[in-house]
């Protein structure tokens, strides 16, 4: 819903759960698969210390890849 776009809760939300999955749970690798062109998702995405890994295809649609740790 636009009322709550821009107001940091998927960034706070992403956050704590790529801290729990990797410092709680021991999860060494995680990844984010992103449509193309979702600006909003790739800046929280990269806030949260992912790096673009590859472009795939995914139902005739174009996806980044992103990923944190090995």
């Amino acid at each position: 819903h636009p009322h709550f776009w821009q107001q940091g809760y998927a960034y706070e939300a992403a956050a704590a759960l790529t801290h729990y999955a990797m410092e709680e749970c021991g999860i060494e690798r995680l990844v984010s698969m992103i449509m193309v062109g979702n600006t909003a998702s790739i800046r929280i995405a990269e806030k949260n210390g992912f790096t673009l890994e590859k472009r795939i295809q995914q139902h005739n649609k174009d996806a980044l890849i992103y990923k944190k740790g090995d």
